[in-house]
């Protein structure tokens, strides 16, 4: 054999040589891997989190009212408010009051020059006592027939015109007083002493203030909510530390076409005369509602079939539908068949399915709305 040949032969042993030895390493690296592959899916399906259940922090279920509170802004009347006005012509002599006298009913509070009509009413008085006089002896001469019964019937008319004379006399006296028509307080006076007035003239204004009146407007969606007597609170800017409450007293019988809005008016107490009328007044209508679950903000989820959260139930996650009524502070009201004291999922969500265990991780308290989704 030719030494080429012999090189040839030795070169080709030397290539299956490494081949052979190759795919024997080959073969071995992949039995390891494997071996750490099954390793590693026995060590996963042991700590698998649905054996072990899904770490979560619960919360309870409330049961609370879908109270609305109606916030309005409305202006202070008094129970009773006029603006006295004199019933004649004439010159003021005496104003008997001052503002912020708390006045009694019928009281005077300004008087005009009265000398005429006094006059006039003394004069009505003598007609009247002259006239009951020629009637007390005409009856008595007609009964010796000195007098007529013509003449007896004379002077009785002539008595009862000196009568009627002498009651327009005081009427037109007492045209000459203005006095308070109710118990209440005054404003200030408009006119002074020596004063001309005529009956358009605006002496000075009464309120009977004891009760405040406060006029509101309420949407139309809440008419069928309220009710007479319904309690309501308010506060004014002048007093900002203070509030007070009332009941609605009246309601106005038409909604208005163009704000869709109907007029209510409330009374408050208003003995200590701290307010006053036409104050502003911020109102505020408590309207109770039904009954419903109340549940953390973060537990309520969306999805194509609408809104639901996972109850927790024997340990495993149950989705329950629900309809929200009303959001407001970190909670929501909603509907569904939820009980009170029922356990719902706020955190960890996201990992929940149908029927998965469930391994309680913390609860939240009562008044946190929580933010870990």
């Amino acid at each position: 054999m030719s030494v080429l040949r012999q090189l040839f032969v030795i070169g080709l042993l030397a290539a299956l040589g490494y081949g052979l030895w190759n795919a024997e390493e080959l073969g071995l690296l992949r039995l390891i891997g494997q071996g750490q592959e099954d390793r590693a899916d026995n060590a996963g399906a042991a700590l698998s989190p649905e054996d072990e259940g899904v770490p979560v922090t619960l919360a309870s279920v409330r049961m609370a009212r879908d109270e609305t509170v109606i916030e309005a802004v409305g202006s202070g009347l008094a129970r009773k408010a006029i603006t006295l006005y004199p019933s004649v012509s004439g010159e003021v002599s005496d104003v008997l009051i001052d503002a912020g006298d708390r006045v009694a009913l019928d009281q005077d509070l300004v008087r005009l020059d009265d000398r005429k009509e006094q006059l006039a009413l003394d004069l009505a008085l003598v007609a009247v006592r002259d006239a009951q006089q020629t009637l007390k002896r005409f009856a008595k001469a007609v009964e010796t027939g000195a007098v007529s019964e013509a003449e007896v019937d004379a002077a009785r008319t002539a008595l009862d015109r000196a009568r009627l004379q002498r009651d327009q006399a005081e009427v037109a006296l007492d045209d000459r007083t203005l006095q308070a028509p109710f118990a209440g307080i005054v404003g200030i006076a408009r006119v002074e002493p020596g004063d001309r007035v005529t009956s358009d003239t605006a002496i000075v204004t009464l309120d009977d203030r004891e009760v405040l009146l406060i006029d509101f407007e309420v949407p139309e969606a809440m008419l069928s909510r309220i009710d007479l007597g319904h309690r309501v609170r308010a506060t004014t800017w002048s007093l900002p530390d203070a509030t007070f409450t009332g009941t609605i007293s009246a309601i106005e019988s038409r909604v208005d076409s163009l704000s869709r809005t109907v007029r209510v008016r409330a009374r408050l107490p208003n003995a200590q005369d701290r307010l006053r009328p036409g104050m502003s007044f911020a109102v505020y209508l408590d309207l109770p509602g039904g009954l419903h679950a109340s549940v953390p903000e973060v537990a309520v989820l969306w999805g194509r079939d609408g809104s639901y959260l996972w109850r927790a139930q024997d340990g495993t996650a149950r989705k329950q539908f629900v309809t929200i009524i009303k959001r407001g502070k970190g909670r929501v009201l909603v509907d569904g068949s939820l009980d009170d004291g029922d356990e719902i999922v706020v955190e960890g969500v996201q990992r929940m399915r149908e029927g998965v265990r469930l391994s309680v991780s913390g609860r939240m308290d009562a008044d946190a709305s929580g933010t870990d989704r």
